[in-house]
């Protein structure tokens, strides 16, 4: 028998769970009996929410985590801390605003004034947004006459400026002078800069060493380690309509600050050698060259976002013996943006022992893999093709191929889909995670109050939550189904290049991700998304690319221009022996590839499928991971309406273990020749584990005949579960949650039935 079925079957599978638990300081004396709530419901890990504090790191936070550690200590838990005072993490516990507000971050902006010439000795306001903004350059772009566009090389003005009046002489046609500063308004001031490590430094000095001071003899054994949520640049529209969480923040948007240091410059002139704050309006405006410089800029400020903040704390909770997690903002592709996010999904990970993501505020929701639908979050209509194709897999990509997160990837969810979030929907995301590769969780949340208006769904509340039976046999499920895929590496077999530098020199020219994944799902083929700092990581070996998962090609998706180190990287590849595919078109300068257009790529591939599906199954998902000798594979139907049925041919022949975890139930099987028929209803799961089977045989199935039955309900409110009080007798069901719409608690069926007749 598999080792690890056996853990499950004996009930010793590995704990992957690690919910919130939100402190408000006003409730330390429940403590104790939530954290064994929390216990009882199968998880043994806790991610302390500090949010909500009113003391955080303050006398009262300390006096409500020596009584979390005790506890934990005594019940065999671990401790993840919540690194921050505020949300998002960054706010370092006031203290950029309250001690170093000279460490708050600057950002780039720009002014403009419009003249047309020719015109001797023309004069203009340097026109300040803020008094304090600092001059960086003046300087004069001829207009393109399309757009707002800008041709040729400028006229640097800077020199030609006195006490804010600019004199020059116009040369013939239409000119765009821009006035180039450094500003503090436009970013917010009580927050670390991301691009400073001294800034950075703070959120280490106010929240993880004086955690460390008081807990040292935690460190390692009961506190995990820290969990940063959604870190990000912080920058804001300086000009036009946007806001904080604008998901369009990107570089050649107008309108919005960029995040900016000397050391920016510096790096941007080294790369690119040239001065650059005289070509920097190519940043928000179109002209020769705006690629190079935009692509440059977002290569340096991710590079430094992850050297001097994930990497940062990541290092010094290794030093201390515990472990960094967390997610950025990824909603609505602004993982390759800024403001709201930080610029680069794979760089916002570097020093995590984790990769992180986050599923929240009904951003995914059953059966909606195609089709847009409504959210709480901004705007209100979430992007499903993003969120069903990519999201899961950027976790699991990150994980396989950063040996520093040794293939452990995770996921903050259920928090914010409201109350009535179910059960039967919570499974469903799990099962839509597990089955893409994630395998920590973060459940959102246990609450000390109740009711508690702030996100919810909460768990267990005073014991007042009728769900809680189910969420703990569900927290028993996503352990189980984990555990069996412990140690094994996911087979994927195509790698598809991460759409951030072509976004950034192609802008909405640049082909997304999903696109290609989307083909890939409905076809069944396994895919990884890699950045393209992987490919200076990796090697081809016998025709495969190599890096922590193997794969026979890459593709690209659809980019005019990339940058010339990135496509002479997969122009080598490609000589070394890769299959390299463009998808579309092929990017400039792109030796040795092949072109497949969209639409045919995933019938193009489908060879690659290790798991045969032979009908038409569109929903149904397939991992398939191998461990040693041992292949596992899991099935999940993911349509919310329809039955998966069909047959599916697997990658081996003999004996295997066809396991329900959700039923428990264990399955003797064999196949001669690969092929099996599958029958999975909406919101199920299977996995099937090769080798010596174990359980019992498959039922034979028999189709019930007449069945007269008389049910009787009754029910017991949220607030007096243990008492069920007589509702209605009938013999036909019918839906209680309609005659009684405010009802909360349990509904009890019991029935008596006569089968008159019975068909094999």
């Amino acid at each position: 028998m598999d080792k690890f079925l056996k853990d499950v079957i004996e009930g010793k599978a590995d704990n992957c769970l690690l919910p919130f638990y939100w402190q408000h300081g006003n409730h330390t004396e429940k403590i104790p009996e939530q954290m064994e709530l929390i216990y009882r419901s199968g998880t043994r890990a806790v991610c302390v929410e500090s949010r909500p504090h009113p003391d955080f790191c303050g006398d009262g936070w300390w006096r409500d985590m020596d009584i979390i550690l005790a506890m934990a200590e005594k019940l065999g838990m671990q401790v993840w801390i919540l690194d921050d005072d505020h949300f998002p993490t960054g706010h370092a516990n006031s203290a950029i605003k309250n001690k170093y507000p000279e460490l708050a971050p600057r950002t780039l902006v720009e002014s403009h004034t419009d003249f047309v010439g020719p015109a001797k000795e023309a004069t203009g306001l340097v026109r300040r947004m803020d008094l304090a903004d600092e001059l960086l350059a003046v300087c004069a772009w001829r207009r393109s006459g399309e757009g707002e566009g800008l041709v040729g090389e400028p006229i640097i003005l800077t020199d030609c400026v006195n006490d804010d009046i600019l004199c020059w002489d116009v040369p013939e046609g239409y000119w765009r002078v821009f006035n180039i500063f450094a500003s503090r308004r436009f970013s917010n001031q009580e927050y670390i800069d991301m691009l400073r490590p001294e800034s950075v430094k703070v959120l280490l000095d106010e929240v993880y060493e004086p955690h460390f001071a008081h807990y040292g003899r935690y460190f390692g054994n009961v506190i995990a380690g820290f969990f940063s949520d959604e870190p990000c640049f912080q920058n804001f529209h300086f000009s036009g309509e946007g806001s904080f969480y604008s998901f369009k923040a990107n570089v050649g948007v107008p309108g919005i600050a960029l995040p900016w240091t000397d050391e920016v410059c510096r790096r941007l002139e080294e790369k690119l050698g040239r001065s650059i704050l005289e070509i920097s309006p190519l940043l928000w405006f179109d002209g020769e060259n705006a690629s190079e410089l935009r692509t440059a800029y977002m290569d340096v400020v991710t590079d430094m976002y992850g050297e001097y903040f994930s990497v940062q704390l990541g290092k010094w909770c290794e030093q201390h013996g515990v472990r960094y997690i967390g997610h950025i903002v990824e909603d609505m592709n602004s993982h390759t943006k800024l403001s709201c996010s930080a610029g680069h999904f794979f760089r916002s990970q570097r020093g995590q022992h984790m990769s992180g993501i986050d599923i929240v505020l009904n951003q995914v929701m059953p059966g909606f893999a195609g089709v847009d639908t409504a959210a709480a979050c901004s705007p209100g209509l979430v992007d499903a093709e993003f969120f069903h194709n990519v999201l899961g897999q950027l976790a699991a990509s990150s994980a396989i191929n950063d040996p520093l997160k040794r293939g452990e990837a995770m996921c903050e969810v259920f928090g914010a889909y409201g109350w009535a979030e179910g059960t039967p929907v919570m499974k469903w995301l799990m099962d839509f995670l597990i089955v893409r590769g994630v395998n920590r969780f973060v459940p959102h949340a246990f609450s000390p109050d109740f009711p508690n208006p702030d996100c919810p769904p909460h768990f267990g509340v005073e014991g007042k939550d009728p769900q809680f039976e189910g969420f703990t046999e569900l927290m028993e499920y996503t352990k189980n189904t984990v555990h069996l895929f412990k140690d094994s590496r996911r087979i994927a077999p195509v790698a598809v290049l991460y759409q951030a530098e072509a976004e950034w020199a192609n802008g909405s020219d640049a082909m997304l991700t999903q696109k290609p994944a989307a083909e890939f799902y409905r076809n069944h083929v396994a895919f990884d998304i890699l950045c393209a700092d992987d490919l200076f990581s990796a090697s081809v070996i016998n025709g495969r690319l190599t890096l922590g998962g193997e794969y026979s090609c890459l593709v690209v998706p659809a980019a005019p221009i990339l940058p010339k180190d990135i496509v002479e990287r997969i122009n080598d590849l490609a000589a070394e022996g890769l299959r390299v595919i463009y998808v579309d078109l092929a990017t400039k300068g792109a030796v040795g590839g092949e072109v497949i257009r969209l639409k045919e790529l995933g019938s193009e591939l489908s060879s690659l499928a290790t798991v045969k599906v032979e009908n038409e199954l569109p929903l149904l998902r397939i991992m398939h991971c191998r461990r040693d000798e041992s292949e596992q594979i899991m099935l999940v139907n993911e349509d919310a309406v329809n039955t998966a049925r069909g047959e599916i041919a697997l990658p081996f022949v003999g004996e295997y273990t066809l396991i329900l975890p959700q039923f428990k139930k264990y399955f003797a099987c064999r196949t001669d020749d690969g092929r099996v028929s599958i029958e999975l209803p909406p919101f199920t799961s299977a996995v099937v584990i090769s080798g010596p089977a174990c359980g019992e045989a498959l039922p034979e199935l028999c189709e019930l005949g007449e069945i007269d039955t008389t049910w009787n309900i009754s029910l017991a409110q949220y607030d007096s579960m243990e008492s069920f009080l007589p509702y209605r007798g009938t013999s036909e069901l019918f839906n209680v949650s309609r005659v009684l719409p405010r009802f909360s608690g349990k509904i009890r069926y019991e029935a008596e039935s006569s089968l008159t007749k019975l068909r094999r």
